[in-house]
């Protein structure tokens, strides 16, 4: 209707990984390996049991910085040289 006003809701945040307890990381986890496995049921256990290993092994591990792609460096002539790895 012209002239109604509505207040703006405030946008839905979609909550990431990190902010998620320990145990629904792991049930998201569990959870895709369900899916990997075709959806069948049976290894329930050892779904959660895997998905806990994994997310506590991550956790347990020093961050480490993002790979931006192959590093480079310079030659003698001050030229970038894509760096071979390898």
């Amino acid at each position: 209707m012209p002239g109604t006003s509505r207040a703006k809701e405030p946008p839905i945040k979609t909550p990431t990984i990190e902010s998620l307890s320990l145990e629904e990381r792991i049930r998201r986890r569990a959870y895709e390996l369900y899916v990997q496995r075709g959806d069948q049921s049976g290894s329930e256990l050892d779904d959660w049991l895997q998905a806990e290993e994994e997310i506590r092994s991550a956790r347990s591990k020093p961050s480490t910085k993002p790979d931006f792609g192959p590093r480079q460096h310079s030659n003698k002539q001050g030229l970038s040289l894509p760096r071979h790895e390898g």
